[in-house]
Formats: C-alpha cells, sequence, structure tokens
C-alpha cells in the first residue's frame, strides 16, 4: 500500500486550508496527517486503499481546489488450490481419457494448458473448458503420443502433471489364469501400469 498525498502551495506562509473528502471535514489522525511547511500544506493518507477514492478539497477560505482521486488496489495473485509444488505422475492406458484439471482461487483467472512446453490447442480429440474456478483438459482416447510434461499455467502459479500413456496393460506372470496374464489394479479396478 501506498501513502496518498496531495499538495498546495499558497501565496504566503500564514495561510490556512481546510481539507475536506466527498464534503466531510479531515482532522488530522494517525493515519490522516495535515501537514504544513512554509508556503506547502499537504494532505498525507497512509497506507491507502480502496476506501480512500473520491473527490478531495483543499478550501484556504477565498480560493479552493478540488482532486479526484482513484486508488487501484491490486487484485492478489491467482493460486492453484491445493497445489504442492512438486509434479504430479499420471499413467495411462492407451485408448482411455486424460482428464486434467485445477481448480483457481478466482473465477476469473486465464489459464494456459502446455505440453512440453508448447500451448495446448483445442482440436478434436483435445478439449479445453473453464467453469467457474475448474479449469479443465481433455484429450479422448490418449494415445502414447500424447505422453509428456502438462503444465497448467495460471501466470502467478502452475500445476506440473506428468503424463505417461502406455500402449499396453501391465503383465503379472504369477497369475495361472489367462495364460498367466492379468492386468493388475489398484484401488477401483483401475489399471496399474508400470511407470
Amino acid at each position: 500500500m501506498e501513502d496518498l498525498v496531495l499538495e498546495v502551495q499558497l501565496s504566503h506562509t500564514h495561510g490556512e486550508v481546510k481539507w475536506y473528502k466527498d464534503g466531510e471535514k479531515l482532522q488530522d489522525t494517525g493515519r490522516v496527517r495535515l501537514e504544513e511547511d512554509g508556503v506547502r500544506r499537504s494532505l498525507v493518507i497512509l497506507g491507502a486503499t480502496g476506501k480512500d477514492a473520491g473527490e478531495y478539497l483543499c478550501d484556504t477560505g477565498d480560493d479552493s481546489i478540488v482532486f479526484f482521486i482513484t486508488v487501484e488496489v491490486p487484485e492478489p495473485p491467482v493460486t492453484i488450490v491445493g497445489s504442492t509444488g512438486t509434479a504430479v505422475h499420471r499413467c495411462l492406458v492407451a485408448g482411455e481419457d486424460l482428464v486434467l484439471a485445477c481448480e483457481l482461487s478466482r473465477p476469473d483467472a486465464i489459464v494456459r494448458w502446455l505440453r512440453n512446453g508448447q500451448e495446448v490447442q483445442p482440436g478434436e480429440r483435445v478439449q479445453v473448458e473453464a467453469r467457474g474456478v475448474l479449469r479443465q483438459l481433455t484429450i479422448s482416447g490418449a494415445q502414447p503420443s500424447d505422453a509428456g510434461c502438462y503444465i497448467c499455467d495460471a501466470a502467478s502459479d502452475h500445476m506440473v502433471t506428468n503424463v505417461e500413456v502406455s500402449g499396453e496393460l501391465a503383465q503379472n506372470p504369477r497369475d495361472p489364469q489367462n495364460g498367466g496374464i492379468r492386468p493388475q489394479t489398484q484401488g477401483e479396478g483401475k489399471p496399474l501400469l508400470p511407470c
């Protein structure tokens, strides 16, 4: 936050001024300072915020000047909710849909999806969606050529996902059924891949 300083110069050193904001007379407080230095008169507002925007009037009795002040308050940087800052590793079987999503701290934030440093372009198999604070990249029927390092880039924050796409399911040679070949699963019956 920056200080707001309004300054006028009088024709003589003994002149008195009154400062007003939006018609209300201002008093010298800890945050609002009314300063005099020779012919110079200053209004200083320490740590100006959006509430300090408005019309300021300096009245000398014989003359006055009006200042129209706007205070731009920078928006907080966009963050990716739940991001740990470390890369996530995802393994898929060819033909499965690759769905990457990130939740942002603000719904108006702009996100770019990158794969191996190049921006991902929407197409027949590639959809990029924005719904509220959610940003999603979907690649239908992922192929081994879709493997790579994917980044959800929100300018001030990013999320990295390393994706591997296997052409075949992992095999378990100790399984006597199906000729010793059985897909290994993890959790909800999802294939476990050797990556």
